[in-house]
C-alpha cells in the first residue's frame, strides 16, 4: 500500500508539472496551480514536523518558469530577454556552451521549485534534504528525456500525444514528487 501511495504521489507530481506548464487549458490562475504544486509538500513536511509546514509553500516558486532553457531549440540571442531568476547565472552566459548554459538555468529553476522542502528537510533531515534538491535539479535531464522521445518539436506533419516540452514538464515533476517520496520514506 505505502508503494501505491509513493507511485500516485508522483504521478500526481507529474501531471501537476505538466497542468502548471499550461496543459489541461481549464482556466486555472498560476497562483492556484503554484498552492496546487507546492501544498502536497506541505503536507508531507507536516507530517514529519507541522512548524516547519509552512516551509511547503514556498515552493509555489515553481512559477519561476524555465526561462531560455531547454524548452527552446534555438540558440541564446542578445536579443532574447532572461525570463525572471535567470537574471542571477547571466555573468556565467559568456563562458559556457549554449545548452550547458540552457540546463544551468533548469537546473536552477528546478530547484527553486522545490526549495522549501529542501529547506524544512535540512532541519529534519540532511540526506532527505538532498535527495529533494536533486529531485529539483534534475529538470534539465527531463527536458533531455522529453527530447530523446521526441526528437522534432513541430506542429506539422505526424500528430503526437504530447510535444518534447510537455514530456520533459511531466518528467520533472515526476523527478520532484519522486524526491520528496524518497525522502518521505527514508
Amino acid at each position: 500500500m505505502t508503494y501505491l501511495i509513493a507511485i500516485l504521489f508522483i504521478l500526481y507530481g507529474g501531471f501537476m508539472s505538466r497542468f502548471h506548464g499550461g496543459g489541461f487549458k481549464v482556466g486555472v490562475n498560476k497562483t492556484l496551480k503554484n498552492f496546487l504544486w507546492a501544498l502536497p509538500h506541505a503536507v508531507a513536511i507536516f507530517l514529519i514536523n507541522p512548524w516547519l509546514a509552512p516551509l511547503g509553500f514556498i515552493n509555489m516558486l515553481k512559477a519561476t518558469g524555465h526561462g531560455r532553457g531547454l524548452g527552446s531549440d534555438e540558440p541564446l540571442r542578445e536579443d532574447m530577454k532572461p525570463e525572471k531568476v535567470e537574471a542571477v547565472l547571466l555573468w556565467l552566459q559568456p563562458s559556457l556552451q549554449d545548452r550547458a548554459y540552457k540546463h544551468l538555468i533548469m537546473a536552477l529553476t528546478g530547484l527553486l521549485a522545490v526549495s522549501g522542502s529542501v529547506i524544512a528537510f535540512m532541519f529534519i533531515d540532511p540526506l532527505a534534504a538532498l535527495i529533494i534538491a536533486i529531485g529539483g535539479l534534475l529538470k534539465g535531464v527531463a527536458y533531455e528525456i522529453g527530447t530523446f522521445i521526441l526528437p522534432k518539436q513541430t506542429k506539422s506533419g505526424i500528430k503526437h500525444f504530447m510535444y518534447k516540452t510537455e514530456i520533459g514538464e511531466f518528467i520533472t515533476g515526476i523527478f520532484a514528487y519522486g524526491g520528496l517520496a524518497i525522502a518521505f520514506w527514508i
